[in-house]
């Protein structure tokens, strides 16, 4: 064992370190973050995050808690269960045969009534036109 470590220590020596090259400035030696002109440039700089025992939480099954509110949970629009609750609708009356009827003959009288009244306003312009002539 002592002498595989030794043999992956050595071939680990043997391989050249490869620099890390800043983005911004292109000068070897230190990493875009740690860069002294990062402030002017923000948009090659990434947030670093630090995650630390975050693997032994329980899974979020709710994929909209961002957008979950507490007091809609007992909102009567926003469930799926049957509430019967609102109000059903209630269709108007139907009319029977006998309104109609008396609504068509009410009609029918109105109708009669302006189209003598029409007739009469005509045959006096006629008869006052007969006189001019």
């Amino acid at each position: 064992v002592a002498s595989l470590e030794k043999k992956l220590d050595s071939m680990l020596n043997m391989v050249p370190k490869i620099a890390e090259v800043c983005a911004i400035c292109n000068i070897p030696g230190h990493p875009t973050y740690q860069c002294s002109a990062s402030e002017a440039y923000p948009e090659f700089v990434q947030e670093q995050v630090n995650l630390m025992n975050s693997y032994n939480q329980r899974p979020r099954n709710d994929p909209f808690s961002n957008t979950y509110n507490p007091g809609w949970r007992d909102h009567p629009n926003l469930s799926w269960k049957n509430n019967n609750q609102f109000q059903n609708f209630q269709p108007k009356p139907a009319t029977t045969l006998e309104d109609t009827v008396k609504m068509l003959a009410q009609n029918t009288v109105q109708f009669q009534q302006t189209t003598n009244s029409t007739l009469q306003q005509h045959s006096a312009a006629l008869t006052k036109m007969e006189t001019q002539l």
